[in-house]
C-alpha cells in the first residue's frame, strides 16, 4: 500500500513543483505575462509621444517657412497681440475644487 502510494506521489508532487516553477519561476508564464502587459504599455506611450514629435515638426517647419508662423504662436502662447489688436480671453467655465 505504502508502496503504491509511493510510486502515484512522487510523479504526482514532481509535476506540480515542474508546473509552478513553469508558471510561477524566474521565466515564469505570470512574470512573461507582465511584461507583455507593460510592453504594450510602453509601445503606446511611445507611439503617443511619436505623434506628438511629428507635430511639433510640421510647427518647426511652418515656423522656418512662414515668419508669421512664429509671430502667431507667440501670440497664442504670451497672450501678446499687435498694436492696436483686440485680444479676447475664454474662460473654459469648468470650476476646479
Amino acid at each position: 500500500m505504502l508502496r503504491s502510494s509511493l510510486l502515484i506521489g512522487i510523479p504526482v508532487a514532481l509535476i506540480l513543483v515542474v508546473a509552478a516553477s513553469v508558471l510561477l519561476g524566474g521565466d515564469g508564464v505570470v512574470k512573461r505575462y507582465r511584461l507583455r502587459t507593460d510592453l504594450d504599455l510602453a509601445q503606446a506611450e511611445l507611439a503617443e509621444i511619436q505623434r506628438e514629435n511629428q507635430q511639433m515638426q510640421r510647427e518647426l517647419r511652418l515656423m522656418d517657412e512662414d515668419p508669421r508662423m512664429i509671430e502667431r504662436r507667440a501670440a497664442e502662447v504670451l497672450s501678446w497681440g499687435a498694436p492696436g489688436a483686440t485680444l479676447y480671453r475664454f474662460e473654459s467655465g469648468i470650476e476646479e475644487r
